[in-house]
């Protein structure tokens, strides 16, 4: 059997030689370079020699130079098969120094076979090597050292331009994109990113990207990069850097070297701010539009509390007038209607209230569910009806509590207008799932495991084959003019979306619509407790002797307040301007122990006054008691200095133990 020596570093190039060779019925051994080579040639001696030109440690043509100026070498056929040196010099140089052949990779296997057949067919025929090749090995050595010289010249050429391409691209991207080590160090930066935090790229290498893409001292939680780390895959997320008032979406992708570690990380990052503030007005947009279709509701439930306290109001009257029983049961109703406003009037604000940045943290959704059911109950017609099929128990999720309270909102305002003349059922549920692989086959970023599903169901029109598939872009609406901008399913699928969650849709004209929303359960899926909002009770009446000024320029509420705090045995000085109340406390201001005052009024806000009362008072106790305030917020408040914040109305109770909790701090 024909033995053959394969010279070459390549191993999948000896393997590729080593299977046609096998496969003819030659005998094959391997060498890495030409060093290794003659090593093998000292213990066993090949009928021919099949060899690499460039290779580390001694190249193709020192190999065949060597073997020629060895008798006991010269005889051996040498073939290069290489893809390097190729051209007509090479060649030409490679027959003067004895090759019998030189073949270009890559070749079919069939045309490399058959070029080799030949070659083999001539074995023990040594190419004739010319004195004059052996007189001039200098000469020869010399052309050889100028090939080489000239393809290492090409080549640092072609590498520069590689690099330079490369460089080119990585700064003309608009992205922010840095490669990292894995201690998450920013080894190279490109110019997007220099320009993003105001500094020269090179001034970022060096650093922590937490340090630099959020301000913190540690990595964020869930860093895709941690991950990236952790399990070798990519990974994306949302991250804040609360100083610059940006926020950015990150991806990681760790890039795998020969020995199987993560040589460096890509990570690439994009400004967003921008677009979540135009999400969070789209989303703001589109609670004004759902108030608009509540607002019916709304209006029915105030003109009821209204009712209710005027019938009141008018019963104990006539009950005062005749001088007869005491109006007890009537005082009682008028507290019950104007408590059921307060909340009613709670639950409006929370729901139309412009939101910040979204915070995420484990939640279980129920509570918040069953905050929204609470104000879509007294919010649309009674014609309707909501069923709730919440289960308490079903988990823990990471999400947002008014993106999940949102989600309600939107898909039960969406049901009810489906609803033909506003009549129908709304069925909404909350469990637990188990989902498999199977079950998650088109969303297949999303692990099997436990879920939430959130499902909302109603028995209105239903939706046309031909509409699905369009139901969740913006602005696109089946309804009347006046009666939605087509906005609320975009929203819905928007902040189920970023919350990693999927939302399917079921629907069948006339049997009305099924929407199931899935979120991830954590896994401790222990619930939050729901907490329950004390009934009124008669209130206690503490007496005390404390001096207190009264601020608003409301005269009912100065009134009102001016006889609750009086019956409760305080000293009460009331003002209907700020700058009065002022001008009084200045010229006196060891004469009150404690400030209650409104926070929107003309002249001085609340918050002014209370800086001005503090600059002479620096310990005065001071309640501020607010209808409502875009201005000011309790932790403002609180950063003043103000030591209890109240929102109207209020009941007696609170203004005693508040009023009483303000005095023992002064």
């Amino acid at each position: 059997m024909k033995k053959v020596l394969l010279v070459d570093d390549r191993p999948e190039d000896r393997r590729l030689l080593r299977l046609i060779l096998e496969h003819q019925k030659l005998q094959v051994s391997e060498a890495t370079d030409g060093l290794n080579a003659l090593e093998h040639l000292k213990t066993d001696t090949p009928d021919l020699v099949i060899s690499d030109a460039l290779m580390p440690k001694m190249d193709g043509f020192t190999l065949l130079r060597t073997m020629k100026s060895d008798p006991g070498l010269s005889t051996i056929p040498f073939v290069f098969y290489s893809a390097t040196y190729t051209s007509k010099d090479e060649h030409e140089l490679a027959t003067k120094l004895g090759a019998a052949s030189f073949l270009t990779k890559p070749l079919e296997p069939a045309t490399l076979w058959r070029q080799l057949s030949e070659i083999i067919k001539k074995l023990g025929e040594p190419p004739p090597v010319s004195q004059e090749t052996i007189n001039n090995s200098s000469a020869l050595l010399e052309t050889y050292a100028a090939m080489v010289a000239s393809k290492l010249e090409r080549k640092v050429h072609e590498l520069e331009a590689i690099t330079t391409k490369w460089e080119r691209t990585f700064n003309s991207l608009h992205d922010i994109l840095t490669l990292l080590d894995t201690d998450m160090r920013i080894t190279q930066a490109n110019n997007a990113a220099g320009e993003c935090f105001s500094t020269q790229p090179e001034n970022l290498i060096g650093k922590f990207c937490y340090e630099v893409f959020s301000g913190c001292s540690e990595p964020c939680p869930n860093c895709p990069i941690v991950l990236s780390i952790q399990d070798r895959q990519p990974h994306s997320g949302i991250i804040t850097h609360k100083a610059l008032g940006k926020i950015f979406s990150v991806s990681s992708a760790p890039v795998i070297g020969n020995n199987n570690a993560i040589e460096y990380i890509i990570h690439v990052a994009r400004d967003i701010t921008i677009q979540k503030r135009l999400e969070e007005d789209l989303f703001q947009s589109h609670k004004m539009e759902a108030m608009g279709t509540l607002a019916g509701g709304i209006a029915h439930d105030f003109n009821n509390i209204l009712g209710a306290i005027l019938g009141y109001a008018e019963l104990t009257q006539q009950k005062l007038l005749g001088g007869g029983e005491r109006p007890l049961a009537e005082i009682n109703g008028v507290i019950e209607a104007a408590l059921r406003a307060r909340e009613l009037v709670s639950q409006i604000l929370n729901f139309s209230r412009k939101g910040g940045t979204q915070q995420l943290g484990p939640m279980n959704p129920s509570p918040m569910i069953k905050e929204a059911l609470k104000f879509l109950r007294v919010s649309l017609p009674t014609t309707m009806a909501i069923v709730d099929k919440i289960n308490s128990q079903s988990g823990v999720i990471l999400a947002d509590p008014t993106k999940i309270h949102q989600i309600v909102i939107n898909l039960c305002t969406n049901a009810f207008q489906s609803l033909p003349d506003e009549k129908g059922t709304i069925t909404i549920t909350l469990e637990r799932r188990e989902l498999t692989r199977k079950d998650l086959a088109a969303h297949p970023r999303l692990t099997p495991g436990p879920y939430l599903e959130l499902t909302v169901q109603d028995t209105g029109a239903g939706i046309a084959a031909d509409t699905l598939p369009h139901i969740f872009e913006p602005y696109f609406t089946t309804k009347a003019r006046g009666r939605g901008t087509g906005l609320g399913l975009a929203v819905v699928y928007g902040i189920v979306d970023a919350l990693g969650g999927i939302i399917t849709v079921e629907s069948e004209p006339g049997h009305g619509t099924t929407f199931r929303i899935y979120f991830q359960a954590l896994p401790d899926s222990k619930n939050k407790s729901i907490s329950q909002a004390a009934k009124p009770t008669s209130p206690s009446l503490p007496t005390c002797n404390a001096r207190i000024m009264v601020v608003d320029d409301d005269p009912m509420i100065v009134t009102m307040l001016h006889s609750i705090l009086e019956r409760l045995g305080h000293h009460v000085t009331p003002f209907l301007s700020s700058l009065d109340a002022l001008t009084a406390f200045t010229s006196t201001p060891n004469d009150f122990d404690l400030l209650i005052t409104d926070q929107t009024m003309p002249g001085l806000t609340g918050a002014e006054l209370t800086v001005r009362v503090r600059a002479l008072r620096p310990k005065l106790p001071i309640i501020l008691c607010t209808g409502f305030s875009n201005v000011l917020s309790e932790d403002q408040a609180k950063a003043l200095g103000i030591t209890s914040y109240l929102t109207k109305p209020i009941t007696i109770n609170t203004l005693s133990d508040t009023v009483q909790e303000a005095l023992s701090m002064g």
